[in-house]
């Protein structure tokens, strides 16, 4: 990445888009310590240092890249199990919405990410597309009296999220939708893309006597 921001004097974001930082009043001893014992040392796969993908919880098995994004998947960045991350608060969670509040949420959401359905326009179903082996939801198909309106992964959660969600964004695309009398239940497990290494995963590997280079070719 570097070089990526050379217009803009810089080569990452310190947000969400590139890699939080907080400053030098985040730093802990025990990150430090991790990082100096771990001086010159670079993951790489082929001839290519690797994509480094991580996020919080995986809800028991991490994401394909494909399932996050678009392009080219690094071979690397493949779904597989993950039995260690049961611990975390995100390992499941649900939300439950009234029918008519849930596809008015929808129809919000879908304005502000400039789709935008007539009034006229009824919801009367939705398919959902997904990711047999990682069990990511891959895209949602909204159907209506009129059309279809197709909405890819990476629009996903945006399209799910509420204002409660961190960022805005629902938890993961790992969430199955089933109806409830009048009622919409959303459940889902995870927290964060889902791609690479999972954090809650990884802590207790190293808690179970697992090396670094143990946790990384298993993620």
């Amino acid at each position: 990445h570097i070089g990526q921001y050379a217009q803009l004097g810089f080569d990452l974001y310190s947000t969400v888009q590139d890699q939080v930082y907080n400053g030098i009043a985040s730093e802990r001893a025990i990150t430090n310590r991790a990082i100096e014992s771990t001086a010159g040392e670079v993951l790489y796969y082929g001839k290519e240092p690797v994509e480094a993908k991580y996020h919080s919880t995986c809800g028991g098995r991490t994401a394909d890249f494909s399932d996050a994004w678009g392009g080219k998947a690094p071979h690397y960045l493949r779904s597989v199990s993950c039995r260690y991350c049961a611990s975390s608060p995100y390992y499941e969670w649900g939300r439950t919405m009234k029918k008519e509040d849930f596809f008015a949420h929808l129809r919000s959401r879908l304005a502000k990410m400039n789709v935008y359905i007539n009034s006229d326009e009824l919801i009367q179903s939705f398919r959902i597309a997904r990711n047999k082996t990682s069990h990511r939801v891959n895209e949602i198909t909204l159907v209506t009296n009129k059309k279809e309106y197709k909405i890819p992964n990476y629009r996903l959660r945006t399209l799910l999220g509420n204002p409660n969600d961190q960022g805005g964004v629902l938890k993961s695309n790992y969430f199955y939708i089933k109806t409830k009398g009048d009622s919409v239940v959303i459940e889902g497990k995870g927290f964060g893309h889902g791609v690479g290494m999972c954090q809650f995963g990884a802590l207790e590997m190293a808690k179970q006597g697992k090396n670094y280079r143990q946790i990384l070719y298993h993620y």
